[in-house]
């Protein structure tokens, strides 16, 4: 039997960013996807943005999709990614280091999983996250931004939506007690 890792992934139809852990494109590459000047061998995109609401609404890529849970994520692609074979899928948050990497695991693991006997066969082949998140995307195309803004996950404007995203509230059990830990980003 032919031995294989779980996060092989195939030939990317983007130009690719080698030393990242997922398959990562630059925000150039994205910008010329969005204004169809790349040619590529797939039949359309879906942007993903991985960030909470609050920072959706201060500020997106034109067309994005506003997903941050997991399994909101898997059960969208399932209900609404027709032909997901031929489609190009790119997510991002803030940074793109730590939710939109996460949500291409989950996607990719889920996937590698559900074709563990019919491996490499994949229904979401072509999976991407843009290097450098929003933030990186925002300062070269802005014009491809609605609204034009950029809202931080850390913006002290909304301190009660980052702890209701993040579940409302972090607990942790000190000496049997549970302690709530609530997140303030004021200096």
């Amino acid at each position: 039997m032919e031995s294989f890792n779980l996060f092989d992934e195939p030939k990317p139809i983007f130009p690719v960013i080698e030393y990242s852990e997922c398959q990562s494109i630059t925000p150039e590459t994205l910008s010329k996807i969005i204004k169809g000047e790349l040619e590529y061998d797939a039949q359309g995109y879906t942007i993903i943005d991985c960030r909470y609401n609050y920072e959706y609404e201060g500020g997106h890529i034109q067309g994005a999709i506003n997903i941050s849970d997991p399994e909101d994520l898997a059960n969208y692609l399932e209900n609404n990614v027709q032909n997901g074979k031929s489609r190009a899928i790119v997510f991002h948050c803030e940074y793109s280091s730590i939710r939109a990497p996460k949500m291409f695991r989950h996607i990719r693991g889920l996937d590698r999983f559900k074709h563990l006997r019919t491996y490499p066969e994949l229904d979401y082949p072509h999976l991407f996250v843009l290097d450098g998140g929003y933030r990186a995307f925002f300062a070269q195309y802005a014009d491809l931004c609605e609204p034009k803004e950029y809202v931080k996950m850390s913006d002290s404007r909304f301190c009660e939506e980052y702890n209701y995203a993040k579940g409302k509230v972090k607990s942790r059990s000190t000496r049997g007690k549970r302690q709530l830990i609530f997140f303030n980003f004021q200096q």
